[in-house]
């Protein structure tokens, strides 16, 4: 049978009797409160920052392609390109695209645009679909299809007419002129993100082809994986296929991952911020688990003096005080443990409104993912500063001279 250490004994009746001065008990509960208000803090904020990374990376890749292949190609290279990349694994759409940018004229004024030239029945490759608040889809070869917030911006409703004009020049009797269509809108979509709200509308194919001056020819392919994650994999087995199709040097491939690397690393790089900087506050409650140990050796140095006396090892006082303040920052990750999770479940469950959320940070209530990877960094990283922290109080419990210790007592 395992003997109890005598070591962890004596740490637990130091933290549980009766103090001659009641400070050092007082230094010892805000240390424990310390460690527990650093973790529950931790753990809240990262979980938000999760939260915030979920719903984002959601949207994002929801609304865009997976793997997008940019450049002019006929239509011809693209049932070629389309017949072959449709016998590759994880795909589970693509479609045909036409992209630009051009002014939109409306009784309001005129705004700048990003255009969007898609097949209505090939749209499944984003989820652009589920997004339309008002109007049908299926209208769109007769119409455009706009964000929510363009629409507001420029009082537009459904049945207004809007009139095209991109930088594509056909030429007139009084020189070269813009390419111009007018269309009535068809649909408002609502994506929750501001940047494609306010900033993006929809025509069909066709159109989008007659209004770049494009013919049959497109300027990419959009494609949907099964499995977002596989989207680096598939896209190296795309470019190979361009590569031996000689196409290489004229389409690019690029990945979600590609379009948003800045984006998500910024994200991923604060997180590691937020971690770092609220970890100073475990850091001043280690600092009081030092002060409190340092007292304490005050305070038991004619007990460090009669078990030395007795046979205790420098090694044996040492593990004493060590163990004595683990104790605290067990006990302290464990209530932080529980307050963050209890914190988390309740701004789950009812969500908080963010100020300006929809329109400055493309979400509309506070977020929060706890992930079990962070609840097990945050408990390490608490125990390894309240270990540290208990380093030099012990050793200079152990350094103590039974004699000296025990002489004036």
């Amino acid at each position: 049978m395992m003997s109890f250490p005598y070591e962890l004994f004596i740490g637990l009746r130091y933290l549980k009797s009766k103090r001659k001065n009641s400070f050092i008990s007082l230094i010892t509960i805000i240390s424990v409160g310390g460690v527990a208000v650093g973790v529950a803090t931790l753990l809240v904020v990262l979980a938000v920052m999760n939260g915030f990374d979920r719903d984002l990376r959601e949207k994002i890749v929801g609304f865009n392609p997976h793997i997008i292949i940019q450049g002019t190609l006929s239509g011809g290279e693209y049932r070629i390109i389309s017949s072959k990349i449709k016998r590759l694994p994880q795909i589970r759409a693509l479609a045909p695209v036409v992209g630009g940018v051009g002014l939109i004229k409306s009784n309001w004024g005129t705004t700048g645009v990003g255009i969007l030239g898609i097949d209505p029945d090939e749209s499944d490759v984003t989820e652009i679909r589920k997004s339309l608040k008002a109007g049908k889809w299926e209208d769109l070869e007769s119409g455009l299809v706009v964000g929510k917030d363009l629409a507001k911006n420029n009082l537009l409703a459904l049945g207004d007419k809007v009139t095209i004009m991109t930088p594509a020049l056909v030429p007139t009797a009084l020189g070269p002129m813009p390419r111009m269509q007018t269309l009535p809108v068809i649909g408002i979509f609502e994506t929750k993100m501001y940047e494609y709200d306010s900033n993006w509308i929809y025509i069909s194919l066709s159109r989008a082809q007659q209004l770049f001056n494009l013919e049959d020819n497109l300027t990419g392919i959009q494609i949907r994986l099964n499995n977002i994650y596989q989207a680096p994999r598939i896209g190296e087995e795309i470019r190979r296929l361009l590569s031996s199709a000689e196409l290489n040097n004229r389409l690019g491939v690029r990945t979600w991952m590609d379009v948003n690397r800045n984006f998500f690393l910024a994200l991923k790089t604060e997180k590691i911020v937020m971690f770092i900087i609220l970890s100073l506050i475990i850091l001043v409650a280690a600092f009081n688990i030092a002060s409190t140990l340092i007292m304490m050796v005050v305070e038991k140095t004619k007990d460090i003096g009669i078990l030395k006396s007795i046979g205790a090892t420098r090694q044996s006082i040492m593990r004493i005080f060590m163990l004595e303040g683990l104790v605290i920052g067990i006990i302290g990750s464990l209530a932080g443990c529980i307050a963050g999770l209890t914190i988390c479940q309740v701004l789950d469950r009812y969500p908080v409104p963010i100020p300006g959320g929809g329109e400055i940070y493309q979400i509309e209530t506070l977020p929060v993912k706890m992930e079990k990877w962070d609840m097990a960094m945050v408990s390490l990283a608490a125990l390894t500063i309240t270990f540290l922290s208990t380093l030099y109080p012990a050793r200079q419990a152990a350094r103590l001279n039974p004699v000296e210790a025990i002489r004036y007592e």
